[in-house]
């Protein structure tokens, strides 16, 4: 079944949990987590996430497709 989040709302949510020690993880993984988030609340940057979304739902739908395909 697909989320109805976005797939930014879903990511956003891990990172947070990573930063927040919710999640246990390595060292390297918190980092990454900590940078994302510190970039975006960076005004350097414009994160859109349009397209990022499109594609994939293309690609969900297309996972699927191959799954019923073989029922």
């Amino acid at each position: 079944m697909v989320s109805s989040k976005s797939n930014e709302a879903v990511v956003l949510e891990y990172a947070h949990s990573v930063a927040e020690s919710k999640k246990i993880v390595g060292k390297e993984i918190k980092q990454t987590c900590q940078r994302f988030l510190d970039d975006m609340n960076n005004s350097e940057y414009d994160f859109r996430t349009r397209d990022a979304e499109f594609v994939i739902k293309v690609i969900e739908k297309m996972v699927l497709l191959q799954i019923l395909k073989k029922v």
